[in-house]
């Protein structure tokens, strides 16, 4: 009796665990949500995006990186926890794991990063053991990437924690698309108002 009595006390605290993670994943996605509504900076946008999801998967740090589409590369946007600032730091495409990730479109899961081959030579001082990174996409289209790691070895991270990386990362991606739109928009526009101030012929829009 004693032990059924544990066994359901045990499992109602493990529900009652869950059920709190769930309510602060909620919660964390619904700020991002505001946050993209309220049309802050692109870059403390991205910040904030990476910052919750570092904190909500119980993670040391982590990296946002965004493609520069007159190159190809990926460059770092946005890091958390990061003993050196990485922020402008260039990946090729297939270069480390924001690099790889982008060119397969598909999520990853790095048991130990120090062991993994495919280790970047500009992360060779990061101390960084399992690693979860997903790429940030519009539809199909890779526009950057997002990863997260544990320092400790005994640390790894779950199909819930992936599960949860993609929609954080899904919400990066929708601003960095509103931002590319927005800034066509306003290209356009100035393009626009040049060709009215230099046309011999006035223009008129009914």
């Amino acid at each position: 009796m004693a032990l059924a009595r544990i066994r359901l006390l045990d499992e109602l605290h493990a529900a009652a665990e869950a059920e709190r993670q769930r309510a602060n994943e909620r919660e964390a996605l619904l700020a991002t949500i505001t946050d993209l509504s309220a049309e802050l900076e692109l870059s403390r946008l991205l910040e904030a995006v990476l910052a919750r999801a570092v904190t909500l998967l119980g993670a040391a740090g982590g990296e946002l990186a965004i493609c520069d589409d007159a190159t190809g590369d990926l460059v770092i946007a946005a890091n958390h926890n990061m003993r050196e600032d990485s922020r402008g730091t260039r990946l090729k495409q297939g270069e480390g794991a924001m690099g790889h990730v982008v060119r397969t479109g598909e999520q990853m899961l790095i048991a130990d990063y120090q062991a993994w081959v495919g280790r970047s030579d500009q992360y060779a001082r990061i101390d960084a053991r399992a690693v979860v990174v997903g790429p940030l996409l519009i539809g199909s289209r890779a526009v950057g990437a997002i990863n997260v790691w544990h320092e400790d070895p005994a640390r790894t991270f779950t199909e819930a924690d992936q599960r949860l990386l993609t929609l954080f990362g899904q919400q990066a991606a929708i601003a960095m698309e509103n931002a590319r739109l927005f800034a066509a928009a306003q290209r356009e526009r100035q393009y626009f108002e040049v060709l009215v101030r230099n046309s011999p012929v006035a223009i008129v829009v009914l």
